[in-house]
């Protein structure tokens, strides 16, 4: 008498490959039935191997197994009849917090460090609010998502912040899925939190007079005054301006100074005309055996009570008013006027100096890839004419220095801004 076990092969006689026979548990009926399936394999000891495993399958989702069929035996099977008929095996899935781990690792060689820890933690925050860390990928859902989701908001955590966490594990998900070990993205199928971005502000040209003007006048000062002209100029993070190096900028070059920068943050090359009034801070400075332009705030820590902390400080010990505006989310406050204004402050001026947006993310390295290869024909004499027309021409001395002034003050931008705007008018109407 066959048991549910048995197989059977045999062959028909117009078909090269061997037929497998072997019992299935019908639910309907309440008995095993006999199934025929072709192994499409012509060697009669690997199509029994085949035969053996799919009765195995077939015996384990009867009613004589309590634990029934589990998604493990069916990729052990599929698997085992893969390797037989000498083809590559489905790859396993693997626990989220392992695969996120080796995401993270490789991430880590490709982005900034403060991108890198940012990263981190929103996977960490993520994995606390999961209630198994270990979890393998392919059973998390968008169920899941929802809930943590739900968690975090409750919590008070800024909407910003909670979509952000998101957008870092959605593209893990991504690379999952396109690695083949998650049949989609849950991610995508969950909907952003609304949210209010807290918005930076640029300085007005009285600000940037009053500030310049406070940092010049104090020799103690004359690092951040560096680093000042440098984040107004040119555009760049405070970190990558603390860190500029001698040997990145290129004296020889005609007519500017160019910084040859490869970013902290995205880690891409911008070679930066280094314009008025910079250009002469720069040529009068006596580096002194250092490698680095701000040597003392080279050493320094960016966040916390470090640069960031005491350059706002510096900006109300001008005479700038500052007021810390309420942000979304818990216990969420921030200043609209830190040193990042100053790449605000650079990029609308070049802006209202009628400088196209190709050439002001060129300059600010705003670009994505895409964007970055259609830019690549600019050569570096349109943005040094775009920085020395705008920033240049906004912010150097007057030509004529009135009574009483200071060398040192930078001069407002309005009048010029004007005379360029009268400028570009009669070369379009004439």
């Amino acid at each position: 008498m066959a048991t549910p076990d048995s197989v059977q092969l045999h062959r028909h006689p117009d078909s090269p490959y061997w037929r497998a026979r072997f019992r299935v548990w019908n639910a309907a009926q309440q008995r095993w039935l006999w199934k025929t399936q072709t192994t499409k394999l012509e060697d009669r000891d690997a199509a029994m191997a085949v035969a053996r495993e799919w009765a195995r399958v077939a015996q384990s989702a009867g009613p004589g197994n309590p634990r029934g069929l589990s998604r493990e035996d069916v990729l052990e099977t599929v698997n085992a009849i893969l390797r037989l008929s000498g083809h590559q095996a489905i790859r396993e899935s693997a626990p989220w917090n392992e695969y996120a781990d080796r995401w993270l690792e490789q991430k880590r060689r490709h982005i900034g460090a403060k991108t890198w820890q940012n990263y981190k933690g929103r996977v960490k925050n993520f994995n606390a609010h999961l209630e198994d860390p270990a979890i393998l990928i392919h059973l998390i859902t968008v169920h899941h998502l929802r809930d943590i989701q739900s968690k975090i908001r409750a919590a008070g955590i800024a909407a910003a912040t909670v979509n952000e966490m998101f957008t870092t594990t959605g593209s893990i998900f991504a690379d999952a899925h396109a690695e083949g070990l998650i049949p989609r993205n849950p991610a995508l199928l969950l909907d952003a939190l609304p949210s209010t971005p807290n918005e930076r502000r640029a300085f007005t040209p009285d600000e940037l007079q009053k500030l310049g003007a406070y940092l010049a006048a104090d020799p103690d000062r004359q690092e951040w005054l560096t680093a000042f002209l440098l984040g107004l100029c040119t555009g760049q993070r405070l970190s990558d301006c603390t860190q500029a190096l001698w040997t990145q900028i290129d004296t020889a070059a005609a007519p500017w100074w160019v910084w040859q920068l490869t970013q902290g943050k995205t880690k891409k090359r911008v070679d930066i005309p280094l314009v008025e009034p910079l250009a002469s801070h720069l040529k009068r400075m006596d580096p002194k055996g250092s490698l680095y332009l701000c040597p003392t705030l080279a050493t320094m820590r960016t966040h916390g009570d470090g640069l960031s902390f005491r350059f706002s400080r510096l900006v109300s010990e001008s005479g700038i008013k500052t007021e810390i505006v309420e942000g979304e989310g818990k216990g969420k406050s921030f200043n609209p006027l830190t040193y990042h204004s100053l790449r605000h402050t650079c990029n609308s001026i070049m802006a209202n100096a009628g400088v196209s947006q190709d050439v002001r993310r060129l300059i600010l390295g705003h670009a994505s890839d895409q964007m970055n290869t259609r830019y690549t024909h600019l050569q570096i004499a349109t943005s040094g004419k775009a920085l020395a027309g705008s920033i240049g021409g906004a912010l150097s001395k007057p030509k004529a220095k009135a009574k009483g002034t200071n060398d040192r003050r930078l001069t407002s931008h309005s009048d010029t801004a004007t005379a360029g705007q009268a400028k570009h008018s009669r070369r379009h109407t004439g």
